[in-house]
C-alpha cells in the first residue's frame, strides 16, 4: 500500500484514506511422476509450479499465503481405485518441510512485497517426492490438490 504522507503534507489534511488496487491471479503447473518403478531403490522426484501475478500501482505492498491443501496425516496419496501411491509435496528442494495448511507438521509459503512495476509474477516450485519400492498394481494413480491463495 502506499503511504499516505505526501498527500498529507500537499493537502494540508489530517487524514487520509487509501484503496488497495492490486489484483492476483494464479497458475500452476501440474506435478507429474511419470511411470512408477517399484524396483528403484531412490525416491522419485519432480517438480511443478505456482506461478503469483499481481498488478496494481507501483510500489503498492502485496502480500498472500500459499496453501495446499490435502496432506491430512503429513502424507499425500495417488489413487487408482482402491489402491494407493504415497507421496508429498516440499516447499524446497531439500525435502524437509512439507507444503500444506499448518496441520501436522506441514507449513503454507507466505509473501510480501512492493511492486516494483505496475505487474509483478513470482515462481515458487513445488517439490514432489514418491517414496521407493512401494508395492502396488498397474494403473492410472491421480490426486487433486486445492491451491489456496489468501492475499
Amino acid at each position: 500500500m502506499r503511504p499516505c504522507l505526501n498527500d498529507l503534507l500537499a493537502a494540508g489534511l489530517f487524514a487520509c484514506s487509501l484503496q488497495a488496487s492490486a489484483a492476483c491471479s494464479v497458475e500452476a503447473v501440474p506435478v507429474t511422476f511419470g511411470r512408477y518403478d517399484a524396483i528403484r531403490l531412490l525416491p522419485t522426484r519432480t517438480t511443478g509450479n505456482i506461478a503469483i501475478t499481481c498488478s496494481g500501482t507501483a510500489g503498492e505492498q502485496v502480500g498472500y499465503s500459499i496453501v495446499l491443501e490435502g496432506a491430512s496425516g503429513g502424507t499425500r496419496t495417488l489413487k487408482s481405485g482402491s489402491n494407493v501411491l504415497n507421496y508429498n509435496l516440499y516447499t524446497k528442494a531439500d525435502y524437509q518441510t512439507i507444503w500444506g495448511d499448518g496441520q501436522n507438521g506441514t507449513k503454507p509459503i507466505g509473501d510480501s512485497y512492493f511492486l516494483p512495476t505496475s505487474s509483478s509474477s513470482r515462481n515458487y516450485p513445488v517439490y514432489g517426492s514418491m517414496p521407493a519400492q512401494q508395492r502396488v498394481l498397474a494403473g492410472v494413480y491421480t490426486d487433486t490438490i486445492h491451491i489456496t491463495v489468501t492475499f
